[in-house]
This record gives C-alpha cells, structure tokens and sequence, in this order.
C-alpha cells in the first residue's frame, strides 16, 4: 500500500487499483493515517519549495543538497 500511496500522488495507477485502495483504507486505520500524513508532507513541500537552500545547515554540501532536492522530487528512495 505504502508505494502505491506514493503511485496514486502522482497519477499513476489504474482506476480499479484505486478503488481497491479505497475499500482496503475503509477497513485500515493504518493506511488512512499513512495517507493523511504523505499528503500533509506533499502539501507543506509544495508549499514551501525556496526553503531547501535552508535545510540542514552548514552540514551538508551544496552538492548534497541537490542531489537530495532532486531525489525528493523525482520521488526517488
């Protein structure tokens, strides 16, 4: 549930598959919390994308910051 969660976010699943996602988060509290909360962070991310320059401070090179800004967004592991 939890990588088509990430599939549905993105417009990539079947309309069937959706709708068993559904039927299954009616009866799993779990899967309706993890969805509440995948789309709390889709939300705050999009929300506030000039904040990535301000991540992690001083710790994490420029180039590790783009390399994880970009992960983040092409929705890599």
């Amino acid at each position: 549930m939890t990588r088509l969660f990430s599939r549905i976010q993105d417009g990539g699943v079947s309309l069937w598959t959706w709708v068993r996602m559904r039927l299954h988060m009616a009866i799993c509290v779990w899967c309706r919390r993890y969805g509440a909360q995948l789309d709390i962070l889709r939300r705050l991310g999009r929300k506030f994308p000039e904040a990535w320059g301000e991540c992690g401070g001083e710790k994490l090179s420029p180039e590790a910051k783009e390399r994880i800004r970009r992960a983040v967004e092409n929705g890599d592991k």
